[in-house]
């Protein structure tokens, strides 16, 4: 039996004002860790039919990892775009990246990294459950010492 939040259905919504939403919750973090944020996209409207409940799961947990791992002062850009028919969202740090080896794990349940700062290791196991789950895929990039990367399609 899955989870309620993955059996609601799809509806369409505008994803762009979704991801505004979900953000205004972190302000407080972001304010406090001095960190720059903006979201960035080409329309002003991008309709898309996902289970919104989902989405808020992965995009809050995908935030709170960026928040948590980010210094003060650290950069976090959020691009929301469409690639051949699919959303696709980045979140995109400039904070110290992982070792590349960690990327091959970090979706992994329990798994916190090198470079472990607090949590339990389940943010981002339970980001990519609910991706595949909902029919999308979520993969990472890091540049060690240049940023890490999230991408949601």
């Amino acid at each position: 039996m899955l989870p309620s939040y993955l059996e609601a259905e799809a509806n369409s919504y505008d994803l762009i004002a979704f991801v505004h939403k979900i953000t205004l919750q972190f302000n407080p973090a972001l304010f406090k860790k001095r960190i720059f944020f903006e979201i960035l996209y080409d329309d002003e409207i991008l309709l898309t039919d996902v289970n919104m409940e989902c989405f808020s799961l992965i995009l809050r947990n995908c935030m709170d990892n960026a928040v948590k791992h980010l210094t003060q002062g650290g950069k976090l850009v959020i691009t929301i775009s469409e690639d051949d028919g699919d959303a696709l969202i980045v979140l995109k740090d400039n904070g110290n990246g992982l070792l590349i080896q960690d990327t091959d794990m970090l979706f992994q349940l329990n798994y916190q990294g090198s470079n472990h700062i607090s949590g339990t290791g389940l943010g981002l196991a339970q980001a990519k459950a609910a991706t595949k789950a909902c029919g999308g895929d979520i993969w990472c990039k890091t540049s060690p010492d240049k940023g890490f990367a999230i991408y949601l399609r």
